[in-house]
């Protein structure tokens, strides 16, 4: 009872202080969540904040209340606030979400997204939604309107921590600090950050407060052998009575494969596909549909880890194991709102080794330690921070001092001068009086159509249209003649340069999946060695087990398919060795430890190839090649993979315990 009254007077409190925002944004509600009573006064005292807490906690409305409070106590119709999204969908979604209250508030909201480029150097408004590259763009282009700004908002973090963009918003916030004359406050949102205080030290870079509400999920997962999985799906369906249904998939060739599959369940025509070739109008038409029906299914890949508002899901199904343990609880936590912190998840398993991963990343969903990535920073950032901070200083150029202060502390100043020389070479910049750079003549196109202000790989693609409606179905690599997109079939009607119109035509067809597959779950060494225990459960961390079959060795190492690639390349000339299904070596001697230097040579001979295992942003190649090279070394963490091997010991498997292994 105590407790009860003591939230009261908090929450009583907490309104007095909130005269203009308490009613659009909490009286609905009636009271505040534990995530707003800790949230709301520390934004209001003026400090930083990163704030992590399960969905529907309340957390938008926890920053977006006081932030705004401080606003309108002091008004301004100069851009005051940013609030950054990581996808476009997401900034159409809080716009949709978060406009009646602005509208009471009398507040202008405007976003700004490639799809949506609302936002007028003529029409300032005091808050603005949008994307790091379209920042990037703003900041590039009007610098001088971002003089007041006092807040910035950044909104589901764990999409961009760990990632390239991350490392572009890194920056973008920098430059932002050298822009204000204001004291800027940033705030950091997300429902799964497992390590807050590297995040905030990453995006705020000064002092800042933690508020974490933390809850354990009940996960309720079923594996599922692929070659059956249909039949017993239906099962599930009407034994469970379940009605709604969300697939995610890792490829956009898994996304079409699996609607086909999926049209033979009894779900009538609401069978959708939401991936990122698909339009913007069909993703969102997706969306609102499958967010309306009470019965249906949903096949998407990463495009619906994110919050967009889908409705209730009775159930979430992996088409394969996700990446990461992080991956796997930002999927899973897409579904069963109806039951708090309880989720029914089905996993879709081609083999046996997919099985072991999986009841692996199940277990590692549980324990906090294992959703920590490790992400060097992208130095290919510094190329394309490069080409936007000059454009942004056009008019006076920049010296090669102030780059360096700007990327002090993430990339040695000797390398900054490497990637500024090569960029020289490369006539992307060039030398101007008093030795101060600006853009080159052959940036000139990237500046005018903006890809300047994005890290995302480019695709040569075609647009697809619907020649019955003139609408934009999606995009597609090879238009084959008949092709298979958005879950429905098409065939070409007539190509035009980078477009092609298409009819639909019925599920008789031979159409082609035009997106090629792709192969996920890139795990480690140290994921390996976890899923070890499973067949060898009284075995070490450094302990590799073997057996002998006539004159060779089958060695269990567990690494996975990066590692494994580069130890059989260290041992390549010397034995006769080869992987299978990336936990088994054969090979004809134990004598398999590699050196460092072996390791390092491996990796910087076959760093090209290393990279497809890499998520690098699109200005890699412009890299020198020696920082190349440095960049896959730390992407593969070669120190920690070479203490691995070193401290390995082989044991004979005979002499320990062991559960049936894979075939």
């Amino acid at each position: 009872m105590d407790n009860i009254d003591n939230n009261i007077l908090i929450d009583k409190q907490i309104r007095n202080n909130l005269p203009y925002t308490w009613s659009p944004f909490f009286s609905r509600f009636g009271k505040l969540t534990n995530i707003q009573r800790f949230t709301i006064p520390l934004i209001l005292d003026g400090s930083n904040v990163v704030i992590s807490s399960p969905k529907a906690t309340g957390k938008t409305e926890a920053v977006l209340a006081p932030v705004l409070e401080r606003q309108i106590k002091n008004p301004s119709d100069t851009l005051s606030i940013i609030y950054i999204s990581p996808t476009r969908a997401l900034v159409n979604d809080i716009y949709t979400r978060m406009k009646p209250a602005f509208d009471y508030l009398g507040v202008r909201l405007l976003r700004r997204t490639g799809d949506n480029p609302e936002f007028k150097r003529d029409r300032i408004t005091p808050f603005l939604i949008t994307t790091p590259e379209s920042l990037d763009s703003l900041i590039s282009r009007y610098p001088p309107l971002f003089k007041t700004v006092e807040a910035i908002i950044i909104d589901e973090v764990h999409l961009l921590h760990n990632s390239y963009r991350g490392d572009q918003l890194c920056i973008l916030l920098r430059r932002l600090k050298r822009i204000t004359n204001t004291q800027l406050n940033i705030y950091v949102m997300s429902a799964t950050i497992c390590d807050p205080q590297s995040i905030g030290k990453k995006f705020i870079e000064g002092d800042f407060r933690v508020v974490i509400k933390k809850t354990s999920l009940s996960i309720d997962y079923h594996l599922v052998k692929g070659s059956n999985f249909i039949q017993k799906l239906e099962k599930e369906v009407r034994l469970r009575n379940l009605k709604k249904l969300l697939f995610f998939s890792n490829s956009r060739f898994e996304a079409e494969k699996t609607a086909k599959i999926l049209s033979t369940l009894s779900f009538g025509r609401n069978i959708w596909v939401h991936h990122g070739s698909m339009s913007r109008r069909e993703r969102e038409d997706t969306e609102k549909l499958f967010n309306k029906t009470k019965t249906g299914v949903c096949v998407a890949t990463s495009t619906l880890e994110y919050g967009i508002d889908i409705g209730n899901i009775d159930a979430v199904v992996l088409i394969t194991p996700p990446p990461d343990a992080a991956s796997l609880l930002q999927r899973l936590g897409r579904g069963n709102r109806r039951k708090e912190n309880y989720i029914l998840a089905y996993g879709i398993y081609l083999d046996e080794i997919q099985k072991i991963i999986f009841e692996q990343l199940f277990k590692d969903a549980q324990n906090e330690k294992h959703l920590s990535l490790h992400h060097p920073f992208d130095m290919s950032i510094i190329c394309q921070q490069i080409f936007s901070y000059l454009h942004q200083k056009v008019r006076v150029g920049t010296s090669e001092d102030t780059l360096k202060r700007l990327f002090k502390g993430i990339v040695d100043g000797d390398d900054i001068v490497k990637i500024l020389r090569v960029l020289i070479d490369k006539k992307l910049i060039k030398i101007g009086k008093s030795e101060l750079l600006y853009p080159g003549e052959k940036i000139g196109n990237a500046i005018v159509y903006g890809s300047i202000h994005s890290n995302i790989p480019d695709r040569k693609e075609f647009e697809v249209y619907n020649i019955a409606t003139g609408k934009m179905i999606g995009r597609v690599e090879n238009p084959f003649p008949t092709f298979t997109l958005g879950g429905r079939d098409w065939v070409v009607a007539s190509c035009e340069s980078k477009r092609v119109w298409v009819k639909h035509v019925g599920r008789g067809n031979e159409a082609k999946n035009v997106f090629l597959g792709r192969r996920h779950g890139f795990w480690d060494f140290k994921f390996g060695s976890r899923m070890k225990k499973k067949f060898f459960p009284n075995i070490s961390d450094n302990e590799i087990p073997y057996m002998r079959s006539d004159s060779y060795f089958h060695i269990y190492h567990f690494a996975g398919p990066i590692y494994s690639f580069i130890w059989i390349y260290t041992l390549k000339e010397k034995i006769n060795i080869e992987d299978v299904g990336d936990i088994i070596f054969v090979s004809e001697s134990t004598d398999i430890i590699p050196s460092y230097n072996d390791i390092e040579n491996a990796v910087k001979n076959t760093y090209s190839v290393l990279t497809n295992f890499m998520n690098i942003g699109r200005y890699y190649g412009l890299l020198p090649q020696e920082l190349r090279e440095k960049q896959v070394l730390s992407f593969i963490r070669i120190d920690e993979f070479s203490d691995w091997l070193s401290n390995i010991k082989l044991v004979n498997a005979k002499d320990i315990s062991f559960n049936p292994l894979p075939n």
